[in-house]
């Protein structure tokens, strides 16, 4: 009989089919140990805690590749922790308090991402307008930009830096991933010297325009002390009236464990939903990607690959890019056949957007967009049924959910569920509005 083999063997076959990075990572950069059930992954700074919670799918999925799906795996701050084959350079003879060095991974300004290069639709139109008040330096108070990955956040952060910049140069630009604020708080703290938090203080407080992106990552830690030290910048700013714009991917009602007093500032800002781009926007940006790139397309040709990519604009940029390749390195030309092997024979569902869903059941119920939106129960059975294609069509959360309809998060629940039930009353319309939705599958 063929003995099983263990943890560390299982862990041994997983770490060689990892991706590169995540190898490297793996091997390099942090410590692994090895337990009965799984491994626990000790990292010494936040920013590879980010990215290890990130990833832990992979690794998973490794392990359900060999057999074994049921791995628990860890990833455990420790600050005192050296990683595994370097040599530990530190002098034990200086005692006392050390100089801070700032975080490596300070966001840097692209000059490709401005306004001008920024194209607007309904999905982003409100975003974009209070991006140029705050670049024009009106004083229009905080403002949180609330939108999935790819949705264009970090071209308006850009673009409001970039145009902030040209019309008040001599104005103090903070812009930065809270990770990196939160890391060099705890760095700050640990040193313990006076000119280092007075540094600190003069980065952030003294702020004209405080641009902080990737506020969700306030939820992955537990650092009270510099959630606090968070709060204090802002109530700092806003007394001090400076601009302050944060971008989540969020809604800061789905945070937990946040001070009372923290999570009541961050209610208190102006909250701008980013929605997926329309049809037609995510047309012109291919478009204009494209352009960019040197490819000479037509509109017929980019609708067509628009039909068949997501509706992240991420993906759009990596589509354009393997065009590019595809007439560069192939000597190919950029036509329908090309779209075809590049991207699929049929299009997709990536035409349903927000707008898309609430225009259809709208026009299916007899009723108006705004009516959906708005509060009340007038139209009771559309709102729910525009609630649950939203949900599952779109992948919205309950708070997304609640805040575009108007509804506490515990009615949404509750109309998911009850629609979620084979004998629904409304999932015959259901039904047939995800076939007018371009095509989406029934449930069986």
């Amino acid at each position: 009989m063929e003995q099983a083999l263990t943890m560390a063997e299982h862990w041994s076959q997983v770490l060689e089919n990892l991706p590169q990075a995540l190898r490297d990572i793996c091997q390099h950069s942090v410590k692994v140990e090895v337990t009965d059930d799984g491994l626990e992954i000790i990292v010494s700074n936040a920013f590879l805690l980010g990215i290890l919670s990130q990833k832990l799918d992979i690794i998973r999925g490794e392990f359900a590749k060999i057999g074994v799906p049921a791995v628990k795996i860890k990833v455990i701050l420790d600050e005192s922790a050296a990683p595994p084959d370097r040599k530990d350079d530190t002098n034990h003879s200086q005692v006392g308090p050390r100089p801070v060095k700032e975080p490596r991974y300070l966001l840097k300004l692209r000059p490709e991402l401005t306004f001008a290069t920024l194209v607007v639709g309904t999905s982003n139109e409100l975003a974009y307008r209070a991006a140029q008040d705050v670049a024009k330096w009106n004083q229009r108070g905080p403002v949180i930009l609330i939108g999935g990955s790819g949705s264009g956040k970090t071209h308006l952060m850009q673009a409001i830096a970039q145009e902030a910049r040209i019309n008040n140069p001599e104005a103090k630009i903070v812009y930065v991933p809270t990770q990196a604020l939160m890391e060099h708080h705890r760095r700050t703290a640990r040193s313990r010297l006076d000119s280092e938090w007075k540094k600190f203080e003069e980065k952030y407080q003294l702020a004209d325009l405080l641009l902080l992106d990737d506020l969700h990552f306030l939820d992955k830690f537990d650092w009270t002390k510099t959630r606090l030290q968070l709060r204090f910048i802002l109530e700092e700013l806003v007394a001090r009236n400076a601009l302050v714009v944060l971008a989540s991917i969020r809604s800061v009602e789905t945070f937990h464990d946040l001070d009372s007093e923290l999570k009541s500032r961050l209610r208190a800002m102006r909250s701008i939903r980013i929605h997926p781009p329309d049809y037609d926007m995510r047309t012109k940006i291919f478009l204009g990607q494209a352009a960019r790139a040197g490819l000479n397309l037509t509109p017929e040709l980019a609708l067509k690959a628009v039909e068949r990519i997501s509706l992240d604009i991420r993906a759009i940029n990596g589509a354009v890019s393997r065009l590019k390749d595809w007439v560069e390195l192939l000597e190919r030309v950029a036509d329908e056949e090309a779209i075809r092997k590049l991207f699929g024979d049929e299009p997709t569902n990536a035409r349903v957007t927000f707008d898309t869903v609430i225009e259809t059941v709208a026009r299916f119920y007899g009723t108006t967009s705004r009516e959906l939106t708005s509060p009340g129960d007038k139209f009771a059975s559309a709102k729910q049924v525009a609630v649950f294609l939203c949900h599952e069509m779109l992948g919205m959360d309950l708070y997304e959910l609640a805040e575009d309809f108007q509804l506490e998060a515990a009615r949404i629940a509750s109309i998911v569920r009850t629609i979620q039930q084979k004998n629904s009353l409304l999932r015959e319309d259901v039904e047939q509005l995800r076939k007018d939705l371009h095509g989406a599958p029934n449930d069986e």
